[in-house]
């Protein structure tokens, strides 16, 4: 199994792998930077985990590039943010 978390924030990408890593221990787990990291993967992921604040291109708008491209995984959103 494949997961991959999608996150502008390094420190939160290891917090999380390492987290997830625990939890699945068999899971290939990769990181990624940002959206357009993501659409460059040579294989994209069985579960995504996906920042919703991003620059340059939102989780929103990943999650809706991902569904038109007929990517249908498990997708957990992800944020810092309150609001």
């Amino acid at each position: 199994m494949r997961i991959a978390i999608c996150d502008d924030e390094k420190r939160i990408c290891a917090i999380l792998a390492e987290k997830v890593g625990k939890i699945c221990p068999d899971a290939e787990i990769i990181t990624y930077a940002s959206g357009k990291e993501l659409f460059n993967a040579d294989e994209l992921p069985d579960i995504l985990l996906l920042d919703i604040r991003m620059p340059e291109v939102s989780g929103m708008d990943v999650a809706k590039i991902l569904r038109d491209r007929d990517w249908r995984k498990i997708l957990i959103f992800i944020t810092g943010e309150e609001d």
